[in-house]
């Protein structure tokens, strides 16, 4: 009888501590006790007893049948190593307190994974097509990771490209109005102006008249003018219309459409023109939530937490604190031009002084807005004198105003009329160094044979 003991070590349902082969005339078994259960091999006895003819003693590094560990691909070995621990602790970035718990995979060889999305809410950038709940390791991205096990906190020293850059908004916008709670109310409105003058001889009353009805569709509003005069001569007295129209202004879409008298809205380098007929175009002056000029801002990056404070002149229009990190200061107070300083300290007391210089142009359009109005109809004549006098050609006009950037916005302006008339013109306005403005323009017109440029 031949009697051969193997002891192995590794993990695994087919990992063994110890096996005892025992073979004698022409049978043989084997038996191997594994920490979760006993495998009968006996079907092995053949080939192992005619390799077994003195008692041996084999030490395996891993579990039968298994390369070593040691030569096993990463991905491989990862399914073989020890599970991960999981743990949750407060988090801070780059010395911030970040006030949010993250949920790690402490792994056996100093390694530490964490769940996308809870990465990206601490403002590291990831890859698009890294999913929410995907594992992450820290050290592939470059992350350094110091676990205080005693107090349950993790710092993370990330490299400042990949930290998104922290927003601070400065009030310079208005706050944002609620859409959906603003209803129209029905009602009725009236405005009027009297003047009136007695002197030797003569009395006079003249005055003007606005009557608006309020509705849930829109607006209806009509305007008149009048004027009573006595003198040594006899008395008269006059009555004209001005306006009748009905407005529809939709918030939401940043929207008016008129239908009825209106003026053609005009750039500044063209004028506009008194109409009866349908006008569409944008409607911004109704919504003073939103600013439709560019705000001055800043953007810099602090290695550390820092303190900035801002001046405009001489005076602190701000102090607050931002992380490490890439940051903008967004929505600086309307001003009308000057030298803006910031003074960044960080926690080490540091200061970083940055000034720069901010004109305002009233001629600008934040970047990406676009303002238009779209007027159709036939002119107006003898306003003031005459209710219902209009000429007899159909009037077209368009104009346009949009945002390049925060620094230029161009325009462009058109006028036809069935009788001739062509116009065609564009602009554009720009800051320079934040000192001053250009503004530019061109337009080409015919009429009746004859044409020029501007």
């Amino acid at each position: 009888m031949t009697t051969a003991t193997l002891l192995a070590s590794g993990g695994g349902s087919a990992a063994a501590a110890g096996a005892e082969l025992t073979a004698g005339g022409d049978s043989a078994s084997l038996a191997v006790f594994a920490r979760r259960e006993l495998v009968d091999v006996a079907a092995l006895a053949p080939e192992l007893a005619a390799l077994a003819v003195e008692p041996v003693t084999v030490l395996a590094q891993g579990p039968i049948g298994r390369p070593p560990i040691d030569n096993v691909p990463r991905a491989q070995a990862s399914s073989i190593e020890e599970p991960p621990i999981v743990i949750v602790v407060e988090v801070t970035v780059n010395g911030t307190a970040s006030g949010q718990l993250l949920t790690m995979d402490q792994y056996a060889d100093g390694r530490y994974a964490a769940i996308a999305e809870e990465l990206r809410a601490l403002r590291i950038k990831l890859p698009p097509f890294v999913q929410a709940r995907e594992k992450v390791e820290l050290s592939d991205y470059g992350i350094a990771v110091q676990y205080d096990e005693p107090r349950q906190k993790v710092s993370l020293d990330v490299p400042l490209a990949l930290l998104e850059t922290h927003n601070v908004e400065l009030g310079g916008r208005n706050a944002e109005v609620n859409l959906d709670a603003v209803k129209p109310t029905p009602g009725f409105v009236a405005n009027y102006s009297l003047y009136g003058s007695i002197e030797a001889g003569s009395k006079l009353l003249s005055g003007n008249t606005e009557l608006l009805a309020l509705t849930r569709i829109g607006v209806f509003s009509s305007s008149t003018q009048f004027s009573l005069a006595q003198g040594a001569s006899g008395s008269n007295g006059s009555f004209t219309r001005l306006d009748t129209s009905f407005r529809h202004i939709d918030p939401v879409a940043i929207r008016s459409v008129t239908l009825g008298d209106f003026n053609s809205n005009a750039l500044a380098w063209n004028g506009s023109v008194r109409m009866a007929g349908l006008q569409i175009a944008s409607a911004f002056e109704q919504r003073p939530d939103l600013v439709t000029t560019p705000l001055p801002e800043f953007s810099g990056a602090a290695v550390l937490p820092s303190t900035l404070d801002l001046y405009v002149g001489q005076q602190r229009v701000y102090s607050g604190e931002v992380p490490s990190g890439p940051f903008d200061l967004k929505s600086l107070p309307s001003m009308a031009g000057g030298n803006v300083r910031l003074v960044a300290t960080d926690i080490t007391g540091r200061q970083v002084e940055i000034t720069k210089s901010y004109y305002f142009n009233p001629m600008l359009l934040r970047k990406g807005l676009l303002q238009y109005s779209i007027d159709a109809g036939v002119p107006r004549l003898d306003y003031g004198t005459k209710s219902f006098s209009y000429d007899k050609v159909l009037f077209l006009a368009g104009s346009a105003r949009y945002g390049i950037n925060d620094l230029t916005t161009v325009d462009a302006h058109a006028e036809a009329s069935t009788d001739g008339l062509v116009n065609l013109g564009g602009g554009l306005s720009r800051t320079v160094a934040g000192f001053a403005a250009v503004t530019g323009s061109a337009a080409y017109g015919s009429y009746d044979g004859n044409s020029g440029w501007i």
